[in-house]
């Protein structure tokens, strides 16, 4: 449940017009991929928004974290292309 709510919540963060300023977003995510370490879903979004902070190289490596938890996350690999 604890799990569930904290992807909830880094989802909410990606969201663009978030109140928060991206580089809040990032350092939030940052925290929740800390915690859950092992899902693919948040190194993805911590990459995502790392990308949309110019951020291309912890970007880089946050997604290919995503894609060595889960190989088939689809997203995580868009975003891998992305930065590049």
């Amino acid at each position: 449940a604890e799990e569930q709510a904290a992807l909830t919540e880094a989802n909410q963060l990606r969201k663009p017009g978030h109140p928060l300023s991206l580089s809040e977003r990032v350092e939030a995510v940052a925290a929740l991929t800390a915690r859950f370490p092992e899902r693919a879903e948040f190194w993805s979004i911590l990459g995502e928004l790392r990308a949309e902070a110019g951020m291309n190289e912890e970007a880089r490596l946050a997604l290919q974290r995503a894609v060595e938890k889960n190989p088939r996350y689809a997203e995580a690999w868009y975003w891998l292309g992305v930065v590049e």
